[in-house]
């Protein structure tokens, strides 16, 4: 007995190019499964009869299947499949549709084909094939089909064909308005391409007249009575459009039948319409400031809109465009003042509540401004924004500026008029004294007045013009840093030489003419007028005195005399020794000051002479002065 061995060694030597002075052997393959061998031939046979039917009845099976139940390489299957064995195919690479499976597939496909339109991707889906098969079994079908496009993604039956033909012929003979094929047959459903091909094929035999337009059949029945009735809508709505009527010059058609008829983009129109818009327009730019350019019926396309805007404007010169809206070209003009109007108050509200930080005005701020009552829309708004915020910001500076300088220069005119011309009259007041001693101690008296308030009024101004480009304040600072020097021993009368000499420094520095003697003189008749009031009003014996001495040397002299009630005595020998009083006028005063120190007492006559003193001084100052 012969081994396998013994087998598998006379095969391999009967295969060995070694032995080729041996007879050639039949055709045959070594098994998988190491049992032997097998013969080409009968290899071939079985992988046959497993591809067309196989012991497991499966409809499906695979090349790897195949070897694995055959004890062969999946190579050597693929390589024996019978291809020229009908009634079977392949899905992919390796899966195989065994015969009984390929003609319930055939038979499928001829049912479809007979009663529709079958679209390939979907048939593959369902049955789970690829297109190659499907190629496969339809041309071993008995149905008489063609396909559907050029694409050839789908295929119908001729006979389905043949007898939806008629079906839409019938229909579509009779109908007289558009209509969609998708609702042609009720309760039928055909493919987009089908229905074209069908209403084409109709058009082009002749079995009906007409078009086909956006998926719909328009027959020429009711294309006739469309036009017949277009150019009378034209006149009446004033507006019409053309292009999906099936006029191939529709320019022509119009101007044949209305001459006067305006092309747009897409759309006729009419004066009339024209006019109609026109009116709209102007109604309500005067009612919203802007306006739209639209059929009222929004007919109109985007590109029709913008043609007829353009219409408009060169029709109304008073209108302009922008931002794809009318406005009335005085518009900007108008919101220019508006604007100004607001950026100057924005200023002054900026300016009362201001603080360290730079006041400003923001460009949301005009925004808001623009928005606020109007109805523009937010396009236009950003626009004059942008056209009017700058101007704006120089309006809201400029204003800025104003209100800086009108405080820089009243903080001057503070200055000038609480301290400088009060010092000077004082100062002069107390030149007319002569005697020394009581000089001398009215002159500290003074130094107190010019030092207290020439620190606080001269702090304000100094900061006043932090901002103010004309002045200089470095002289102001020095007369401030001296009256705070409290520490040098000086006499009063030195330290007022010295502010003699800084104020027409300061006055020079800051811009501000030195005052003049009529505003000198207007200064001293106002200090004269409220110390004659508090003695007219005044019920301390006192001070009625001391303002009366003061009042009468300020009617002598230049000056106004500041003091207390302390220096009456000394003041009331001062007035004695100028010859500036009657002796009627020094009894009186003797009277008085006898009376306030509790020595006697002053009538009522005695006090109204008193008081007459003042109104006299005043009325000699009057004189004086003109």
């Amino acid at each position: 007995m012969i081994s396998d061995n013994d087998i598998k060694a006379v095969f391999r030597l009967c295969v060995s190019q070694n032995a080729s002075h041996l007879p050639a052997p039949p055709a045959c393959f070594e098994l998988t499964s190491g049992s032997g061998v097998i013969l080409e031939q009968t290899a071939r046979e079985d992988i046959e009869k497993y591809v067309i039917g196989g012991p497991n009845g499966k409809a499906r099976t695979s090349i790897f299947e195949i070897a694995s139940e055959l004890s062969l390489e999946p190579t050597v299957v693929e390589r024996l499949l019978p291809l020229k064995t009908p009634n079977w195919g392949r899905v992919g690479d390796s899966i195989i549709v065994r015969e009984k499976e390929f003609l319930r597939l055939r038979e499928k496909l001829e049912d479809e084909i007979n009663h529709g339109v079958v679209q390939i991707s979907n048939f593959c889906q369902l049955y789970q094939i690829d297109s190659q098969l499907f190629r496969r079994l339809l041309s071993a079908s008995n149905a008489s089909w063609a396909w559907l496009g050029q694409d050839m993604s789908s295929v119908y039956g001729s006979e389905f064909y043949e007898n939806t033909r008629e079906q839409f012929k019938t229909v579509l003979q009779a109908a007289e308005r558009p209509t969609n094929l998708t609702e042609l047959l009720p309760g039928v459903v055909f493919s987009t391409a089908f229905s074209n091909k069908l209403v084409y094929d109709l058009i082009k035999c002749r079995d009906i007249t007409g078009h086909l337009a956006a998926g719909s059949f328009v027959p020429e029945i009711y294309v006739a009575k469309r036009h017949a009735s277009l150019i009378e809508e034209l006149h009446t709505e004033g507006l019409e459009v053309l292009k999906s009527e099936g006029i191939k010059e529709p320019q022509e058609f119009v101007r044949s039948r209305a001459p006067d008829a305006v092309l747009l983009a897409h759309h006729f129109v009419t004066p009339r319409f024209m006019a109609n818009v026109e009116g709209l327009v102007k109604h309500r730019v005067e009612t919203h400031d802007w306006s739209n350019v639209k059929d009222p019926d929004n007919r109109l396309s985007t590109q029709d809109e913008q043609i007829l805007r353009d219409r408009l404007v060169r029709a109304m010169p008073e209108y302009v465009v922008v931002e794809g809206v009318l406005v009335h070209k005085n518009l900007e003009t108008n919101l220019r003042e508006v604007c100004r109007k607001y950026a100057r108050q924005k200023a002054e509200i900026a300016w009362k509540k201001r603080s360290n930080e730079v006041p400003a005005l923001k460009r949301q701020d005009v925004s808001k401004q623009l928005s606020s009552g109007m109805s523009f829309p937010a396009a236009v708004v950003s626009y004059f924004t942008n056209r009017l915020y700058p101007y704006c910001l120089l309006q809201f500076n400029q204003r800025i500026e104003e209100l800086q300088r009108i405080e820089t220069n009243l903080a001057k005119a503070t200055f000038v008029d609480k301290y400088c011309l009060r010092y000077l009259l004082h100062r002069e007041g107390l030149r007319g004294i002569d005697d020394k001693s009581l000089r001398s101690k009215l002159a500290a008296y003074l130094l107190e007045f010019a030092r207290d308030n020439g620190i606080a009024m001269g702090e304000k101004l100094e900061a006043a013009l932090v901002d103010d480009p004309d002045s200089d304040p470095r002289p102001l600072h020095e007369l401030i840093s001296s009256l705070k020097n409290t520490a040098e021993e000086r006499k009063p009368e030195h330290r007022l030489e010295e502010i003699d000499k800084a104020i027409p420094t300061i006055l020079s520095s800051l811009n501000v003419e030195y005052p003049q003697t009529d505003i000198v003189l207007r200064k001293k008749r106002g200090i004269m007028g409220e110390m004659n009031s508090q003695l007219q009003s005044g019920t301390e014996l006192s001070l009625q005195l001391l303002l009366a001495i003061l009042l009468l040397h300020a009617s002598r002299k230049g000056g106004v005399i500041r003091a207390t009630g302390k220096y009456v005595p000394k003041l009331l020998k001062e007035v004695q020794n100028s010859n500036i009083v009657t002796d009627e006028q020094v009894a009186l005063l003797n009277s008085a000051k006898a009376a306030a120190m509790g020595k006697g007492s002053m009538s009522e006559s005695d006090m109204q002479a008193l008081r007459d003193i003042g109104s006299q001084c005043l009325e000699n100052a009057a004189e004086e002065s003109k």
